[in-house]
């Protein structure tokens, strides 16, 4: 199962929440969707969400590796379940807090190296228009709310603004449709 909406370009003030709201739903054993979908009922083996980046609006997408037998309908419910309560009462402190120290984990294991440091360089100056922006990124996370990221679920993650891919494989044995 495949959901994904538009998000905005990398230069947008929403990027940086998008990024939190992506850890919220999806990084890590703790994370909302896997904590419902996989550990909880099981109607999933894995849940992630894709959100990068792009000089041009991006895509934010979750993926939901559907357990054997599981109903698709099922899983997809769940899946904007989880969605409708962030848009509607937002995350948690405790979520905040685990999300920024994700993210802060993240850029800081980048610019550990040269190679991560040259890339977090380029890509500030491609994306953004200015290579000093690359050393602020953990700066922006720490002004983002709680606020921001529910505002950012229920405009960018709105029902009317998604595309939903169901991939049937085929079984062994059965005809195609």
């Amino acid at each position: 199962l495949l959901a994904g909406w538009r998000g905005p370009p990398a230069r947008h003030p929403d990027a940086a929440a998008l990024d939190l709201l992506q850890v919220c739903l999806a990084v890590g054993e703790s994370s909302r969707l896997r904590r419902r979908m996989v550990l909880a009922t099981e109607v999933a083996v894995s849940v992630s969400v894709s959100w990068g980046w792009r000089i041009d609006p991006g895509i934010f997408i979750a993926f939901v590796e559907l357990a054997p037998g599981a109903s698709p309908a099922r899983a997809e419910r769940m899946l904007f379940e989880e969605i409708a309560k962030v848009a509607d009462r937002g995350v948690t402190a405790a979520e905040m807090a685990r999300a920024r120290a994700l993210l802060r984990s993240s850029v800081l294991h980048e610019l550990a190296t040269h190679h991560g440091i040259a890339h977090a360089l380029g890509q500030a100056e491609a994306l953004l228009g200015d290579w000093r922006e690359a050393g602020r990124a953990l700066e922006l996370y720490a002004t983002i709310t709680p606020a921001d990221v529910r505002r950012v679920a229920r405009e960018y993650l709105a029902p009317e603004r998604r595309s939903i891919v169901t991939l049937d494989p085929l079984e062994p044995g059965r005809p195609g449709r």
